[in-house]
């Protein structure tokens, strides 16, 4: 094949062209790529197998002695579907340091060997130096393109004067941070349309006052023939504090846990700044509040249920690879399938409430706790496994207020473990969980009360019993999540759907 050699040793005056380069990445890809995917914290096929990989477009790119190919992968996997993902590949002398080598190849230069670009860092230079230029890569199909955003120039500077830092955090795309300046998110997993992180950061940010979030400043797509875009990469400010919220809870959960009531009360407030904010009247559709309907709370009814029985066969059917103990569990869940369609009923309580542009993906991993004490909102991509159109629907707040009362519950869960799960800490922990969901809910109702849009049901009847179906949405979801990427926590996922946590037990 063109560009590779039988041997390693280099040709005197060889040289390596991106023609070339190209060819040694489609040839590794089909055979380096399905067995690595499945360890990336950020693949999210892990319950399906890969059956082949295929390069459908690239662009390479030299950077010193090193090449770059920014790599669009098709995906085929069990059953017949395929997915596509952005994975940068880097054809360099040496690995970096405990970085897994997905090909050796053998070049007219010597051996060289493929790994994850984001792994280096010349590639993670590049890209700030590529989102700042603006400039379009072309590919053998479509083109890369790059979109600078007021603001990138003047924290330009400070993100370039240090060595790019790729964050280790579990997340569902690749990151990193530019010093204290710039924050790039990478995105891996691939669908076509508008990103809600980019549309809501945006929106957000030039036509609304709120300003706890991470401002965006640039933007990367993938054009393909057909006119279809793909967000790779979204480059946002990055604001100082003390860690998300999910370590922050954790750390006083084990120290102090009384000490969280406020700044969680304070949390419930900020979210409903946030919703006013995306509640407000607006001359762009996609962001103009809508009052959910009868065939609204349907059509979410609808979801539900089907996802309960997606998701309850599912565990059934992978029972016997989890936890022994959980057999029991998995049975009864199955005969409580009833009940649980039950309360997805809970939807037509929203009736007469806004559907607005949400979160999507709320919970205490998405915010930051500030060195003033605040809190900042971040990733407003919704939750990846789903569809870009229904990421980008409107919806009740209450999606986002369960999403983060759910989060709470697993912090509880988190902390039970880590003390040994004695039954006192259970109850400590149980108290402790009913009295922050009601700090949250009452710093959330404090701050709606005072402006009044009708975002949620004033009845507290009604509240409970949208926010009850809310919960159990995003209970189901978590199982299957877990199921596929965690079942080391399917139990949690498991209890709270059980009856082990109540899925809601506060007014507002």
């Amino acid at each position: 094949m063109p560009g590779l050699q039988s041997t390693s040793e280099p040709r005197v005056g060889a040289v390596l062209d991106a023609a070339a380069v190209d060819a040694m990445v489609r040839e590794a890809v089909p055979k380096a790529l399905p067995p690595y995917l499945p360890g990336q914290r950020w693949f999210g096929e892990k319950d399906r197998a890969v059956t082949a990989a295929a390069v459908s477009d690239a662009a390479v790119v030299q950077l010193d002695a090193d090449w770059v190919a920014l790599v669009i992968v098709r995906l085929n996997l069990d059953g017949g579907e395929e997915a596509e993902y952005f994975v940068p590949l880097a054809l360099v002398t040496e690995a970096p340091a405990a970085t897994p080598v997905l090909a050796g190849v053998e070049t007219a230069c010597g051996r060289r060997v493929l790994v994850d670009a984001l792994k280096t860092t010349p590639f993670r230079r590049w890209c700030l130096h590529q989102l700042r230029s603006g400039q379009t890569l072309t590919g053998e199909r479509g083109r890369f393109l790059w979109e600078p955003l007021p603001g990138l120039d003047e924290r330009f500077a400070a993100a370039s004067a240090t060595a790019p830092e790729l964050v280790s955090a579990e997340q569902s795309n690749s990151s990193i941070r530019y010093d204290d300046a710039v924050f790039l998110k990478v995105f891996r997993r691939l669908r076509p349309g508008t990103n809600p992180d980019e549309e809501i950061g945006r929106y957000l940010a030039d036509r609304t006052t709120f300003r706890r979030l991470p401002l965006p400043l640039a933007a990367a797509r993938y054009a393909d023939p057909g006119g279809d875009n793909y967000q790779i990469a979204l480059a946002q400010s990055f604001e100082p504090n003390l860690g998300d919220g999910w370590s922050f809870t954790l750390r006083l959960l084990t120290s102090s846990p009384a000490e969280l009531l406020r700044p969680l009360s304070g949390l419930g407030s900020r979210t409903a700044q946030l919703h006013l904010a995306l509640g407000q009247e607006s001359d762009d559709p996609a962001f103009c509040p809508e009052v959910v309907s009868a065939e609204d709370a349907h059509r979410w009814e609808s979801a539900l249920r089907s996802r309960i029985t997606d998701t309850v066969s599912a565990l059934q059917r992978r029972g016997p690879e989890l936890d022994p103990t959980l057999a029991d569990g998995i049975a009864l869940l199955g005969e409580r399938v009833p009940d649980l369609e039950r309360r997805a009923a809970g939807f037509r309580a929203a009736v007469g409430s806004r559907a607005i542009r949400v979160h999507g993906d709320y919970h205490l991993g998405q915010v930051l706790r500030t060195p003033d004490g605040d809190w900042i909102i971040l990733d407003f991509e919704g939750e990846p496994a789903r569809p870009i159109a229904e990421r980008r629907a409107k919806s009740s707040p209450l999606k986002d207020v369960a999403g983060m009362l759910r989060s709470l519950g697993y912090a509880r869960s988190a902390a039970l473990r880590a003390a040994g799960n004695g039954e006192a800490d259970a109850a400590t922990l149980q108290a402790w969980d009913a009295a922050a969901r009601a700090a949250f809910l009452a710093g959330y109702g404090a701050t709606l009360a005072a402006d009044r849009l009708g975002l949620v049901p004033d009845d507290d009847a009604d509240f409970r019993a949208a926010l009850e179906a809310w919960e159990l949405d995003k209970a189901v979801y978590e199982l299957g999540y877990e199921l596929n990427n965690r079942p080391d926590w399917v139990g949690h996922a498991l209890g709270t759907l059980l009856g082990d946590q109540p899925l809601t037990d506060a007014g507002h």
